[in-house]
């Protein structure tokens, strides 16, 4: 990972002249086309619920079996599983135990032959229920995904994919702006290259993202 040096970087703060957006000390775009129209646009984009898909994940000792997941995972969700896995122990975090926090809390369905199961009231069934505990002859729910799954690194592989279905292995480019899907701001002004570096957070495996201390 890259080593800061602990160096700071000093922000100026800017103050905006009326009706014109601050300089950012970079050759900037243009603000052509900043109308009502596209403020509305904006204002519209910006109230609308975004959530990831659900992702299905098969369990492959058990070919009929399937778990539909939401990869919808905040830093506060993760930092609490680890904890409660034993990160801040003597013996540290336990990864299976962290992967079972992961599917039991974003397990949404259980599938058996492409249908879904449901309880008698007609709820899908997930792992943290007891019907599923019971069926596996498990105490707790991490003990009943170990179960289901077999094969302990399948436990790991499923939750690392949830993981990246939430994100945590994206990186974000850079975008030409005068180029489709996005709309034309004009004629740009001193538009730089895009650069030859790399994300570096893209050039670390996910599960050194989420289990730090097993990576040298």
């Amino acid at each position: 990972m890259t080593d800061t040096n602990n160096t700071e970087e000093v922000i100026t703060a800017v103050t905006p002249t009326k009706g014109k957006a601050p300089s950012s000390g970079r050759n900037d775009l243009t603000d052509v086309g900043a109308t009502p129209r596209v403020l509305d646009q904006l204002r519209s984009e910006l109230k609308k619920k975004v959530r990831r898909p659900d992702v299905y994940l098969e369990v492959p000792e058990r070919p009929s079996m399937a778990i539909r997941f939401s990869p919808n995972i905040s830093q506060h969700q993760i930092r609490a599983w680890r904890r409660n896995s034993g990160e801040e122990t003597k013996a540290g975090l336990d990864s299976v135990k962290f992967a079972c926090f992961v599917l039991a809390n974003t397990c949404t369905g259980i599938l058996l032959t492409n249908e879904l199961v449901v309880d008698d009231n007609g709820n899908a069934l997930l792992f943290g229920d007891e019907e599923i505990v019971d069926m596996v002859d498990a105490s707790t729910v991490s003990e009943a995904i170990r179960a289901i799954f077999v094969v302990e690194p399948h436990v790991e592989a499923a939750a690392l994919a949830v993981m990246e279905a939430a994100g945590y292995n994206d990186s974000v480019e850079q975008v030409d702006p005068t180029k489709a899907p996005w709309r034309s701001w004009g004629e740009p002004k001193g538009l730089s290259p895009r650069p030859a570096w790399a994300n570096p957070l893209a050039q670390i495996p996910l599960c050194c993202l989420i289990y730090p201390k097993t990576c040298g």
